[in-house]
């Protein structure tokens, strides 16, 4: 649920490409990478949330820089 969430981030971010930070979701995604450093315990449950939520950041930085070099 939490990544269907971005989808109208990317839809904003393919309208407006300077409506969103760039730098804002690349701290984002850094901050995910540091929660799986910090788990004690590796599993499934604990590293999959974080994981996912990372990856999605990325996603929407690709985006960014993608649609702000097509304008």
């Amino acid at each position: 649920m939490d990544v269907s969430g971005f989808i109208p981030t990317i839809r904003q971010i393919r309208d407006q490409p300077d409506s969103e930070s760039a730098w804002f979701f690349t701290l984002f995604a850094i901050r995910n990478g540091l929660v799986l450093l910090a788990l004690e315990h590796y599993s499934l449950t604990t590293a999959l949330f974080p994981a996912v939520i990372g990856i999605a950041c990325l996603i929407v930085v690709g985006c960014l820089l993608y649609f702000r070099g097509r304008y």
